[in-house]
């Protein structure tokens, strides 16, 4: 299995220099599917483990790293799309 994406939270060092990027990553967070924000949000915003997210949601821990895996790919891939139309 790959390496999953890291988590943006680790990825920006200057948030007040990467404002625009932050704001991309947080509208890209709201606009997940519920499970799919709740996870994101627990694991890369709180930094809960992943067994305290499975926990919490009532999830396999295999699920929770799924889920997690696919919505940071579609958050870099939103990100990276509006970086390349010049929309930051």
């Amino acid at each position: 299995m790959g390496r999953s994406p890291i988590p943006f939270t680790d990825s920006i060092d200057d948030a007040i220099v990467n404002r625009p990027i932050v704001h991309m990553v947080h509208d890209s967070i709201a606009r997940l599917p519920e499970v799919a924000r709740a996870v994101v949000t627990l694991r890369d915003v709180e930094g809960l483990s992943t067994a305290e997210v499975a926990e919490l949601l009532d999830l396999s821990e295999a699920n929770v790293r799924v889920i997690l895996h696919r919505s940071r790919s579609r958050i870099r891939s939103e990100v990276e799309t509006k970086m390349r139309a010049g929309q930051i």
